[in-house]
Order: C-alpha cells, then sequence, then structure tokens
C-alpha cells in the first residue's frame, strides 16, 4: 500500500472518528432538550419572562423574580441546548462533505478500509495458516467486499485454499468480541 493510500485511509478513519463523537454530542443535546421538555420547561419564553431572553446567567439570577428564577434559567439553558444543537449539526454537515472528498481520494479499486473486526479476523485466519495441524494453507480476501456493520461486526468474503489443492469459498463474520465464523457462500 503507498505512503499516499495509508495517509487517505488514516484521514478517513480520523474523520469517522470525528462523526462519531459528533453524533454522541448530537444525541446528548436532542436528550437535554427532551428532559428539559417532560420537566415542563415551555418551548418558548412567557411574556412576562420575554425581556430577559439572551441575559447572561450571572444577571438573570440577579434581575429575575425569585419565583420565576427556576423557570428563567431552564429557559435559559434551553436556548443554551438548541443554540449548541445547531452548531453540532452544522459542523455534522461539514465533516461529512469533508470525509465525501476525503473518500473522493480513494482509487476505485480499492476499499475504504478494512474494518477493525475483519483486521483481527484476517489475523485469526493467519494464524491457521501457519499452524502446521490446520487444513487452512492460504487465502485470498475479496477487498471490495469488506464492510463493518452498525454493531461492529465484519464481513467478508475470503477464498480458503485447502491442502490437496482445494478451495472453498467463504463469507467471514468476525463480531467486535473476535469470535469467527465462517459461512459457505458466495
Amino acid at each position: 500500500m503507498s505512503e499516499a493510500l495509508k495517509r487517505v485511509r488514516n484521514a478517513i478513519k480520523a474523520r469517522r472518528e470525528e462523526l462519531a463523537a459528533y453524533e454522541v454530542e448530537e444525541r446528548l443535546h436532542q436528550s437535554e432538550l427532551t428532559s428539559l421538555e417532560a420537566e415542563g420547561t415551555p418551548a418558548d419564553w412567557p411574556d412576562n419572562l420575554k425581556a430577559f431572553k439572551g441575559v447572561p446567567r450571572d444577571q438573570l439570577v440577579s434581575q429575575v423574580p425569585s419565583d420565576q428564577l427556576e423557570l428563567a434559567m431552564d429557559l435559559s439553558a434551553q436556548d443554551q441546548v438548541r443554540h449548541n444543537l445547531l452548531t453540532v449539526q452544522m459542523e455534522l454537515r461539514t465533516s461529512r462533505r469533508r470525509l465525501a472528498a476525503i473518500m473522493a481520494e480513494l482509487p476505485d479499486n480499492e476499499p475504504e478500509e478494512t474494518p477493525d473486526a475483519l483486521d483481527a479476523g484476517l489475523s485469526l485466519l493467519e494464524s491457521m495458516v501457519a499452524d502446521p495441524s490446520s487444513p487452512v494453507e492460504g487465502f485470498s480476501v475479496d477487498a471490495s467486499s469488506l464492510r463493518e456493520l452498525t454493531d461492529g461486526t465484519g464481513v467478508g468474503k475470503v477464498t480458503l485454499k485447502l491442502s490437496g489443492g482445494q478451495q472453498q469459498k467463504k463469507v467471514i463474520v468476525v463480531r467486535p468480541s473476535g469470535e469467527l465464523k465462517t459461512v459457505d457462500g458466495e
């Protein structure tokens, strides 16, 4: 693999990690908004508190009547969470565009990356080849078939080269735990 391709793959991995972090942050902000709503925080500032919308927290505490302070603090927090959510969503859109641009740098015949679970599975296959008691003498991988599922499970097509010159086409399934299964098939 060329150094340029390694850099592109590293950039893809970094961008995907960034996207995953933003997606977690987005879910947290959405959850916080749901909690505020469930606690009874109104969607908009009531007329008697509208003058305090956007007022810095310290001023809010000193200027809002004490019987309205808790509501004003919740509304202020809600506004901040909404702002943070929009900011994260903007960053997600930017990161997705950047990932698409990086992906365009991959040669057409190169897979995006070998998923982590499949790296572990391929290592297991390599250890089978190295084991003199194993009937597996070698294997080849259809690189375009390598995929990682949302739960971290890796799947891919391999051709096992067995003793006696036989070959078997298999689909390998590797769980994030490292458990390897092979299934007959194309």
